[in-house]
């Protein structure tokens, strides 16, 4: 299904048997090693339905140091959804322009916390990129990533803030990727 900016709003792959790299190479602006970038945008909710091979997701959290600072993969106004995620075989890609993958930190979330809006405020509340760069938290059977990225350290979520829904619970990590350019 199309969306804003030539973006889809669904993109499913779950009949792809083969693997799938979602994101996208500049490959005027970056070094010869060839570094990606998220294939997803803020800009239109997406949703995104893995198939059975291997899966590279990039991500951008938009934080201070991201090769396209203040730009986002996904917000929590316009939230994406990945289906069919297996931490065993599948990928986030993301991090800062320097190579380093985003940190994270798996926030447990109290038993006050009952509506989503709450377990967003929880994670605003004490997000601090000094310690990790993307908080991830187990709210109603799926895994969420937060980072605060329109004002960091106000102590409260905004919409345009990074966020990204992903169905099932899983412990989540970083990659970062490189591949040399082949010219053609």
């Amino acid at each position: 299904t199309y969306g804003d900016n030539g973006k889809f709003t669904v993109i499913d792959a779950s009949m792809l048997e083969g693997d799938l790299f979602l994101g996208w190479a500049d490959l005027d602006d970056v070094d010869p090693e060839g570094h990606f970038y998220g294939g997803l945008t803020a800009g239109v909710a997406e949703e995104v339905i893995l198939g059975t091979g291997d899966s590279v997701i990039v991500l951008q959290a938009g934080l201070e140091g991201d090769t396209y600072e203040g730009t986002q993969s996904s917000s929590i106004g316009l939230m994406d959804t990945i289906y069919n995620f297996n931490a065993n075989f599948d990928a986030l890609v993301g991090g800062t322009s320097d190579g380093t993958p985003y940190s994270t930190a798996l926030l447990e979330l109290g038993g006050n916390v009952s509506t989503l809006q709450q377990a967003f405020a929880a994670a605003a509340a004490v997000y601090d990129a000094d310690e990790a760069e993307v908080l991830y938290f187990h709210f109603g059977g799926n895994t969420y990533l937060y980072a605060d990225t329109v004002e960091p350290d106000a102590g409260r979520y905004d919409a345009g803030d990074f966020a990204l829904r992903i169905v099932g619970e899983h412990e989540i990590e970083f990659e970062t990727m490189a591949v040399p350019i082949d010219p053609i």
